[in-house]
């Protein structure tokens, strides 16, 4: 159409272009008087980027414009600053900047874009015309209802969120159904750039749920996840801590099918370190690893999956700090699982963005029974790193053990420290 061809121009000067024709649709829609506006995308199919050149034709194009941009992490804002500076710089517009800094650009005629993080604390000042909601579907709904649409419902903003679905896909699976919005979903068949060989490799290290997700955005609903979305949301974090105290490792020891696996822990629950070794590892290829990886981290102890290790690697190992765990059934591991399930409850896991692995096999971590009595990884999936993450939270503080101090103060809103003295206050009636 001519709206098309017009975008197409507009975007000639950028060294990135729209990526396929949802890229040219949502653009029109935005510059027709859309309110809201939703896209739903396999992950690499430029999302972001998309956000980016409308940001920067608000900002180029119409004086006094304010455009925001959300997104899930301040690094990720920056990234998004980062590549409209750039674009800014290569063109006559890069005359115009009254105002530069890492989260925000400002032009003379009165226009500029700001970038912010999901952030409760942040305030809610702001009055944009335009926001840009960067994976929508891992926006926590309390920064999402309590922040992004607070700003944007002053001033009648805009709202346009982006995402691949995630988890349970939080405020972006109920605005999708809400009918409040014009909606855009691509399918995998749409994405020519995604090949036959990464798809092939994603199934091979994917469990199904998460594929349909990543590759197809499809939104699935799993109701028997042990560690709620919520939870797991909480967890993630931007950066890796830069906390230097006692460390703990959990040791997985793989079977002939299963993989190896170690993850580290500082003593304030932050994860610090996470790895799979190969299947065809030989037992003397990883005493050698595991000892260099003690060496580096210096745990004060390594907990062990005795089920799979018995006796003789026990005593190979034996000048290391080992602490075996039995985990040979499955009452027995449900009860390490329950103890992850309350550091998770507890907030006290934290895990790194980057940790991919790691975040991919809890979100496909379930219940496989009705009675939640048995857990592991569905549809053939690993359980590796889960497993290893739960030996390493029992040298965080054993929350089920302290389940018996509990009082009636938890059914009204919540335990009560039992150190908590007693008032010398009465209320009389």
């Amino acid at each position: 159409t001519k709206e098309h061809l017009a975008i197409f121009e507009a975007t000639q000067e950028l060294p990135v272009h729209p990526r396929g024709w949802w890229s040219y649709e949502i653009i029109k829609d935005w510059l027709s008087g859309y309110k809201k506006i939703l896209l739903k995308a396999p992950s690499g199919t430029g999302k972001s980027v998309l956000e980016d050149i409308m940001a920067y034709l608000n900002l180029t194009l119409f004086d006094n414009s304010f455009t925001l941009i959300g997104s899930i992490s301040m690094p990720i804002a920056v990234q998004h600053i980062d590549r409209i500076r750039g674009w800014v710089a290569m063109s006559p517009f890069r005359n115009f900047i009254v105002y530069d800094s890492k989260e925000q650009i400002k032009l003379k005629n009165g226009s500029r874009v700001l970038a912010i993080a999901q952030n409760e604390k942040t305030r809610g000042g702001y009055h944009p015309d335009l926001i840009l909601l960067d994976e929508l579907a891992r926006i926590r709904p309390s920064s999402y209802y309590g922040l992004f649409y607070q700003m944007g419902k002053t001033k009648g903003a805009t709202e346009i969120g982006v995402s691949t679905p995630f988890l349970s896909s939080g405020p972006f699976l109920k605005l999708w159904y809400s009918g409040t919005a014009r909606n855009y979903a691509v399918k995998l068949e749409d994405c020519w750039f995604i090949t036959e060989e990464m798809i092939r490799d994603a199934q091979k290290d994917m469990s199904p749920s998460f594929f349909d997700q990543v590759f197809k955005a499809e939104f699935v609903a799993t109701s028997n996840r042990v560690i709620p979305d919520e939870q797991l949301l909480n967890a993630i974090t931007d950066t890796r801590s830069k906390y230097t105290g006692e460390t703990i490792m959990g040791l997985d020891f793989g079977r002939k099918r299963d993989h190896t696996a170690l993850v580290v822990l500082n003593d304030k629950g932050h994860v610090i370190y996470t790895e799979i070794l190969p299947l065809k590892t030989t037992w003397r290829e990883q005493y050698a690893i595991i000892r260099d990886r003690a060496k580096k981290f210096n745990p004060t102890t390594i907990y062990a999956d005795q089920t799979s290790i018995g006796d003789p690697i026990l005593e190979e190992l034996s000048d290391l700090p080992i602490e075996p765990v039995l985990m040979s059934n499955d009452k027995l591991k449900k009860k390490i699982i329950d103890n992850l399930v309350l550091c998770f409850a507890y907030n006290s896991i934290h895990i790194p963005k980057d940790e991919q692995k790691l975040i991919d096999q809890l979100s496909a971590f379930v219940y496989l029974d009705d009675n939640l009595s048995k857990c592991g990884p569905e549809g053939g999936a690993h359980d590796d790193l889960v497993d290893a993450l739960a030996l390493a939270s029992l040298g965080l503080e054993r929350h089920i053990d302290d389940e018996e101090t509990t009082d009636i103060w938890g059914a009204i809103g919540g335990e009560r420290s039992l150190n908590v003295e007693e008032s010398t206050w009465t209320i009389v009636w």
